[in-house]
Order: structure tokens, then C-alpha cells, then sequence
């Protein structure tokens, strides 16, 4: 997943630069109708990118 961070995610305020999340969504299905999800993320990798300090944003149209 790609994005530019507009609000608040693990409690750090937005920042408004683009990030890209690693994750993948699992469905199981029963009589046509999702029955259960499970949601595998790369949170450490999230966390990383909205911690850098100084990081400058990626474009001008994402500067906080």
C-alpha cells in the first residue's frame, strides 16, 4: 500500500509524506460471505519510515 500520512497512525501526528506499507489481506469465505480476515503488515517497517527524523517530504505537495 502507498500514501501520504494526513493524520494521526500509531500515535505520531501527520507528517505528509509518502510512505508504503508491505501487507496482505487473507479472506476466508463461507456460503458466499466473508467469515473471517487476517491482515499480515510490516508495521515495523510503517513504524521506521513515520520516526525518521529530519526526513524530509517526498514532493512539495506533501510538506506538512
Amino acid at each position: 500500500f502507498r500514501g501520504t500520512q494526513r493524520d494521526k497512525v500509531l500515535g505520531i501526528a501527520p507528517t505528509g509524506w509518502s510512505i508504503a506499507y508491505a501487507g496482505a489481506a487473507v479472506f476466508e469465505f463461507r456460503g458466499g460471505l466473508i467469515a473471517k480476515i487476517w491482515v499480515l503488515g510490516d508495521l515495523h517497517g510503517l513504524l521506521s519510515q513515520l520516526q525518521q527524523k529530519g526526513r524530509l517530504p517526498t514532493t512539495a505537495r506533501d510538506s506538512p
